[in-house]
């Protein structure tokens, strides 16, 4: 445990890895407010902008004869128990079209500024890992933190939990902050935040939790087998960009199963969500492959790292 302590308060100690944690926090803090704000009640001036637009188009020649179309005929238009005086009100541009924005509604935030929010925190968090050990490696610490502590599993160990346990906790605070933010700024506007919408944030908080966790200890194990941080950050990125697009170029139904971005995006949105399929076949679920990456990265790193001269 004492190891343990030791790690945890240098991941913190770090300045880069410090701004990271406060960056990702910031982020979602500044994607709150800006939700917020994009979604702000409308003035008067701009309903009424939007009922003007709204009799400005019922003048159209086109519309009005549409109107005029579907009185005629309004079981052809509106369905069988339709009557000529249900055209002017379905027909009919409604002001809401014209209004410049939409009211706050969490449940529509949840699969689109939600997801977003999470996955770039939990990039924040693969970089911040990654940092953590590629400045032992650069500064030379690593050779008299092993003078002090030769046992190198161990050494190995306390500095993954240390990556895992603040990366995991980052990622929580920052999300917690930002849903914490828009309900309040919901209740504040008179608006009902649903027990289904607010379970649902909670089990997407959870799942971000989780892959922000694998994501780090991944990003943790490459850069303690690379020794550099920016060879991990670099190889990572071929991988996601360059191996994406090479993937996209094959002649392969489903190949996408493969990308790690999609897989990231659909265990946010979804969880372990329905297996993909390839060329037909049963695939591993975004849980299953991003586990078996993690794991792949880790297999790779133990053996590396205590069997290499530092």
């Amino acid at each position: 445990m004492g190891l343990l302590g030791v790690e945890l308060t240098r991941w913190r100690a770090r300045p880069a890895v410090a701004a990271l944690m406060l960056a990702a926090v910031l982020f979602a803090l500044v994607a709150a407010g800006l939700t917020a704000w994009e979604s702000r009640a409308l003035t008067e001036a701009e309903r009424d902008d939007a009922v003007s637009q709204a009799e400005l188009t019922l003048r159209d020649p086109g519309v009005r004869a549409e109107v005029e179309a579907c009185r005629d005929s309004p079981t052809d238009y509106l369905g069988p128990d339709a009557v000529a005086d249900d055209c002017l009100g379905v027909l009919a541009p409604d002001p809401e079209r014209f209004w410049p924005r939409t009211p706050l509604d969490l449940a529509e935030v949840l699969p689109q500024r939600g997801v977003e929010v999470a996955l770039v925190v939990v990039c924040l968090m693969v970089v911040a890992a990654s940092t953590f050990v590629g400045a032992d490696w650069a500064t030379g610490s690593m050779r008299t933190q092993l003078l002090v502590e030769p046992r190198r599993l161990r050494v190995w160990l306390a500095k993954a939990v240390a990556a895992l346990v603040w990366s995991a906790a980052t990622t929580a605070v920052a999300l917690l902050a930002f849903w914490g933010v828009l309900a309040a700024v919901a209740r504040a506007r008179g608006l009902e935040v649903g027990d289904g919408v607010a379970l649902d944030a909670a089990a997407q908080v959870g799942r971000s939790v989780v892959l922000a966790a694998c994501a780090a200890l991944g990003a943790f194990a490459l850069t303690m087998a690379l020794r550099h941080t920016v060879a991990t950050l670099g190889l990572l990125f071929v991988y996601a960009v360059g191996g994406e697009i090479a993937l996209g170029l094959l002649p392969v139904p489903d190949v996408a199963s493969w990308s790690v971005g999609r897989n990231a995006l659909e265990w946010v949105q979804d969880g372990p969500g329905e297996a993909f399929t390839l060329a037909g076949s049963p695939y591993l679920g975004p849980a299953a492959f991003l586990g078996a990456l993690t794991l792949l990265a880790v297999l790779v790193s133990l053996p590396v790292f205590t069997r290499r001269d530092v």
